[in-house]
């Protein structure tokens, strides 16, 4: 019975289907295969189509392309010769004419570059707005939807194939032009150095292919597609001829996956260190996609960060042995009719696959995404400017301190600063302060600008008194003083709240008034203060530093007890005994003390809780010669301190004895000392009785709700103005204005939300 036919085409089918099997896993064992050093440009391209597989098939096959690769170098119109089509003068070259060559390795196709020139083109130049749109759909010919090749002149229409070879004319710079003109012009210049896998294109024409694809990238990059395929396109043909690896061409490439494997590659086999740049490009390249996102807004100086926080912690780089994983990459054409091209390199290993290297470089990267979180955080909420002061003071002072990257105002605020420290013992206006900010001075000077002031001087290495923190007490005019003070070097923060610290301070500030009582500071009273300073083994070297500041300030500044109960009532018994020798020391080291001195003596007695009249009997019995000695210590456990302070004096028999008969004048005379009465109380009441004059009834309604607690929304305040039909800015403004006028202070800042200054509201009731 004969074989039918079908049975016949059935058979011969599965057996070119095995031997198109066997042969492609013959092409893929050689694909695998590494290059030799003699070939280590080389490249090798993607199985043939073959149509049988015996030998004398394949002689044929390779024969025919043979004959293929000579015609298409016919039809290469090389750089700089010329070619007309359609009355259109093509000067520069770099593009195939003729009516057919097939695809490079798809010969079932005509190359998709391939400018037929018996194909109409329309000789109408189109507008700018229609070039942006006029390939958004095309108009293929007849047999088009059966390509799969997107970019192709054949499959172009008439209007389009006019416009493409307008642009090559025009000399292939518009930045207008539209992405798929210069996808196919580029895909014929990457078939003439694929195609040439022997490096047989003369040196002049390879340089000259190389730098027009340069000058493509430079006109059209802002395209990704084409920047990355271009970028990719010139590694490619720096790294199939190396000598052109200047830095000439290098410096054209923006650095991708395939440029940072082969100077990792390159960096480790010539046994150098892998700097702070390779790494950083480590850390983007194999890092996970999301791991930069808290940084998204500021990439530039996480850049810079990382790369001085290396620098920091590994300042010999890093060294890598070469490992066995073998380097190689895979190029992907634009040209649809060419395969995927992977090249293997021998004698060059790949790093980039190691863990413990990268885990390194992670470490870093997560230190510096900690330090910019508070300027990301602000640059997200408001926005941020070169000049934004506000801004600057959250960048971290890694690269506030290097000179590349840090402002000029911090230079020159760092210089005015030493020189206020060393001709003017730190002594300064906060007018003159803000002036070398080179910011504007508010009218009112409040808590938040307060903060800025110190977040700025400890940003350039200094610290301020009065400290809001620490001191609790504020500046509020231009006017007032501020005392400056050099911090230790690498001193990002210091914490100078301990109550170890504020007993100090408080003592100094009591003593401060006292010393000051007469107009005039006392040198022996002065001495005895700076002592208690310098004889302190509880007080770090920064912490007398600020000492030494704040009390220069408080003797510079007028003296007031506002808000010291509170603080005096978080003392032990053991601190305000201190505090209390401290004062009487102050008070008696003057050589002769008088009424008004005493009466501030009794002031802080009261404030500390203790028995006024025993201020007599102590001054008695405090002797000229027995030392000033406190017994506290610093730390649990640590070793007991003993400042001794030695300071003579001469307790007057007749200023104690008017002391005790002293009359109510006296004590009018007094109150004029102090800004407040002695029965100071801790929380503002929940109304105030008396009525206050300067505020209509509704403001002073306002007013009274308001001091009830320290912060209010924005939107509460807005429900009590409704209530009480007041515009709320106009409100606020009003409070303040009569605040100011009462007190020279505002009552109110607005930063948000509103926030209420006790001190000041205790002030007004007072």
């Amino acid at each position: 019975m004969p074989v039918s036919k079908p049975r016949i085409k059935r058979r011969k089918a599965k057996k070119a289907k095995k031997a198109k099997i066997q042969h492609e896993a013959e092409i893929k064992k050689q694909k695998n295969l590494e290059l030799s050093d003699d070939e280590l440009k080389s490249f090798l391209l993607g199985p043939l189509e073959e149509e049988a597989y015996d030998s004398a098939a394949l002689l044929k096959q390779t024969a025919i392309k043979q004959f293929a690769a000579e015609y298409a170098e016919k039809l290469w119109v090389k750089p700089n010769q010329s070619v007309t089509i359609h009355g259109r003068k093509l000067k520069q070259g770099f593009i195939y004419v003729g009516e057919d060559i097939r695809g490079l390795d798809d010969d079932d196709y005509i190359e998709p570059a391939l400018i037929n020139p018996s194909l109409p083109a329309a000789k109408t130049r189109l507008t700018t707005q229609s070039k942006k749109n006029s390939l958004s759909d095309y108009q293929y010919s007849y047999f088009s939807q059966f390509l799969h090749i997107v970019y192709n002149y054949t499959a172009l229409c008439e209007i389009t194939r006019g416009e493409y070879l307008d642009w090559l004319a025009s000399g292939r710079c518009d930045p207008d032009i539209s992405l798929s003109y210069i996808l196919l012009y580029f895909s014929g210049i990457e078939r003439r150095i694929i195609s040439d896998m022997d490096c047989n294109i003369p040196d002049s024409e390879f340089i000259a292919i190389l730098n027009e694809v340069i000058r493509l990238k430079n006109i059209y990059g802002r395209y990704p597609r084409f920047h990355d395929s271009v970028n990719s396109f010139i590694q490619l043909m720096l790294i199939k001829q190396p000598e052109l690896m200047t830095e000439k061409y290098m410096s054209s490439l923006s650095v991708n996956r395939w440029s940072f494997q082969f100077m990792l590659a390159q960096t480790v086999a010539e046994g150098r260190s892998v700097g702070a740049e390779l790494a950083f490009f480590w850390l983007i390249f194999d890092s996970d996609d999301d791991f930069l996102d808290p940084v998204s807004d500021c990439k530039q100086l996480f850049h810079d960060l990382f790369c001085l926080q290396y620098d920091k912690q590994l300042p010999a780089g890093m060294m890598i042995k070469p490992n066995k994983e073998r380097l190689q990459f895979t190029y992907q054409p634009v040209n649809r009719c060419i395969h995927d091209i992977r090249i293997c390199i021998k004698g060059l290993s790949d790093p980039s696959v190691l863990e413990k290297p990268l885990d390194k470089i992670l470490k870093v990267a997560e230190v510096c995404m900690q330090e910019l979180t508070a300027y990301d955080s602000y640059y997200n909420k408001y926005g941020s400017s070169e000049d934004d002061l506000e801004a600057l003071i959250l960048l971290p002072n890694l690269l506030m301190n290097d000179q590349r990257f840090g402002s000029p105002v911090f230079s020159q605020f760092t210089k005015w600063a030493n020189k206020v420290i060393s001709k003017q013992q730190g002594l300064t206006t906060v007018k003159d302060f803000w002036k070398h900010l080179q910011k504007k001075l508010p009218d009112i000077v409040h808590k938040k600008h307060q903060m800025l002031m110190q977040q700025f001087a400890q940003k350039c290495g200094f610290g301020i008194a009065p400290d809001v923190l620490l001191h609790q007490e504020r500046i509020k005019k231009a006017d007032e003083y501020v005392a400056l003070f050099k911090l230790p070097d690498e001193c990002d923060s210091f914490d100078l709240t301990t109550n170890t610290t504020q007993w100090i301070n408080l003592s100094l500030r009591l003593g401060a008034m006292i010393a000051t009582a007469n107009g005039q500071i006392n040198e022996k009273r002065y001495m005895v203060m700076k002592n208690l300073i310098d004889h302190s083994n509880i007080l770090t070297s920064v912490e007398k530093n600020a000492s030494h500041a704040y009390l220069t300030w408080r003797l510079n500044t007028p003296a007031n007890m506002l808000g010291m109960k509170t603080q005096l009532n978080e003392m032990d018994a053991d601190e305000k005994q201190l505090i209390r020798q401290f004062i009487i020391s102050v008070a008696l080291a003057g050589g002769k003390t008088n009424v008004s001195e005493i009466k501030l003596v009794e002031k802080a007695y009261t404030a500390l809780g203790l028995d006024k009249s025993q201020v007599p009997g102590d001054m008695h019995g405090f002797s000229s010669t027995k030392p000033f000695v406190t017994k506290k210590t610093a730390k649990p456990g640590g070793k007991q301190r003993k400042n001794t302070i030695n300071s003579g004096f001469e307790l007057d028999a007749e200023t104690l004895a008017l002391h005790k008969q002293e009359t109510h004048a006296v004590q009018k005379v007094l109150g004029n000392i102090f800004t407040e009465d002695t029965t100071e109380t801790e929380e503002i009441p929940t109304a105030v009785a008396e009525v206050i004059t300067g505020l209509d009834d509704a403001h002073q309604k306002l007013y009274e709700q308001l001091i009830t607690k320290e912060k209010w929304a924005r939107e509460d305040v807005m429900a009590l103005c409704d209530k009480l039909r007041l515009m709320p800015d106009g409100a606020i403004e009003t409070i303040n204005d009569w605040s100011f006028e009462s007190v020279d202070a505002a009552l109110i800042d607005d930063d948000g939300d509103f926030c209420i200054d006790f001190e000041v509201a205790e002030e007004l009731r007072g």
